[in-house]
């Protein structure tokens, strides 16, 4: 039993740390690029984690132009809309996420 339980240890700590590594280049191939880095870094901690979930569960932001409108503008609320107007997508599956998001923002 030990031994699994430093197995799943070990793995957990390998996840993490992939996880660290992963997501800074994908808020720059998936978000950044779109955007411009300026506008990426005037947005606080809260709306960047949202940003990441929402391009994460897309694939990108590259198809949304609303929202890419929006973080470019730096207006937080217009940012929250934009990922509120999407909760409806994928027949509204991920609606529930889209307002968490948009609430963290």
């Amino acid at each position: 039993m030990k031994d699994i339980v430093s197995e799943l240890i070990k793995r957990l700590k390998d996840a993490e740390r992939d996880l660290q590594r992963r997501v800074p280049l994908f808020q720059k191939n998936g978000i950044i690029s779109y955007v411009g880095q300026e506008a990426w870094d005037k947005l606080n901690p809260q709306t960047r984690a949202a940003l990441t979930s929402l391009a994460y569960n897309y694939g990108s932001i590259q198809n949304l132009g609303a929202l890419r409108e929006a973080i470019r503008s730096g207006d937080h609320n217009a940012i929250a809309n934009a990922v509120a107007s999407y909760s409806g997508h994928n027949g509204g599956i991920n609606a529930g996420r889209r307002m968490e998001e948009a609430a963290m923002i």
